[in-house]
């Protein structure tokens, strides 16, 4: 305000020593590759993963229970090592590490492993296995056996031999420096590296738009038969958090023609997002937000439909299939 000093704020910059530290954590976490002004939503899940952790090993906080699901996802075999001796260094500061993982090498540094099985789904959900990993070395349950290479994913022998390419010419997006890439058509193709050498950028980032915009995108030009060109990646499937794998793949579509057909009742009427069939009192979501003051809201089970999402009348509907009533 006019005739009142401003008060002078003095900034208290960080110890060369703190900088080297905290820099010396991006790099044990195998993130040494990452530039500083790399923005947060152009990082893949795992690079994401590893920021969190590099963080949490510089807090230097003990007694705390880590979960970590799946980290060696999208990591270099060359990065797994610095990753597994992160995750033994936060043990070390005495805290207790839980990781949810395949890769063996991560299984061979823990302390004790877990076993669930013996499959999934239904098939699963039992404590199969519970020791040491020498212990899961001898044990005769799925993961066991591929674990000690008793059994083992047999290698394809025959392989198509490629006849026509798509070959991108000059590709230098991000950390790609000029090269030329030649992909067969009609094949499996993996495109493989150490973290940061450029796997995504040339799929996601070059490949894929050229041929989307039929336009050089991150290269001088891509030559070859011109493909449509399908990401799948992982990112959330749907906007509507009503969606499921059923109405994603439209099976969903089919279901509802087959009860309408059988019962007489209109297709919307087997849809929980349509007025027709959802339940009234949870509008077709299973169950109901109770908004928390101070605190994130929580969801309880709609008390009407029980978290069936539709109505009575929809409930009460049943068709004859397979010998049974459903």
């Amino acid at each position: 305000m006019h005739g009142m000093k401003k008060k002078k704020f003095k900034y208290q910059p960080l110890s060369l020593k703190e900088i080297l530290n905290r820099l010396s954590f991006l790099e044990n976490v195998g993130l040494s590759y990452l530039t500083l002004d790399r923005s947060a939503n152009t990082l893949s899940g795992g690079e994401a993963q590893r920021i969190r952790l590099a963080t949490q090993i510089g807090s230097r906080l003990s007694g705390v229970l880590y979960v970590l699901d799946e980290p060696s996802i999208g990591l270099h075999q060359n990065d797994n090592d610095k990753l597994i001796k992160t995750l033994m260094s936060l043990r070390d500061l005495g805290n207790t590490v839980i990781v949810v993982e395949h890769d063996i090498d991560t299984m061979l540094a823990s302390d004790h492993i877990l076993d669930i099985g013996p499959g999934a789904g239904s098939q699963g959900g039992e404590i199969v296995f519970t020791g040491t990993p020498t212990q899961l070395w001898k044990s005769d349950t799925t993961t066991g056996q591929y674990f000690s290479l008793r059994k083992q994913v047999p290698v394809v022998e025959a392989r198509p031999e490629p006849s026509e390419f798509i070959t991108i010419h000059s590709a230098n997006q991000h950390n790609l420096k000029d090269i030329d890439v030649k992909i067969p058509l009609e094949c499996l193709t993996v495109i493989s590296g150490a973290s940061g050498s450029g796997k995504s950028t040339l799929v996601e980032h070059v490949l894929v738009p050229s041929l989307k915009n039929k336009t050089p995108v991150g290269c001088k030009r891509i030559s070859g038969k011109h493909l449509k060109p399908v990401l799948v990646d992982q990112s959330p499937i749907g906007k509507n958090p009503r969606s499921n794998s059923g109405t994603y793949t439209k099976l969903s579509d089919i279901i509802r023609d087959f009860y309408a057909q059988e019962t007489g009742l209109s297709a919307s009427h087997f849809s929980f997002n349509r007025p027709e069939g959802a339940c009234q009192t949870c509008q077709g979501m299973s169950a109901l937000e109770v908004k928390m003051r101070y605190l994130p809201s929580i969801w309880i089970t709609c008390s009407v439909c029980e978290g069936q999402r539709f109505s009575d009348e929809v409930l009460a509907a049943k068709v004859a299939f397979g010998g049974k009533e459903l």
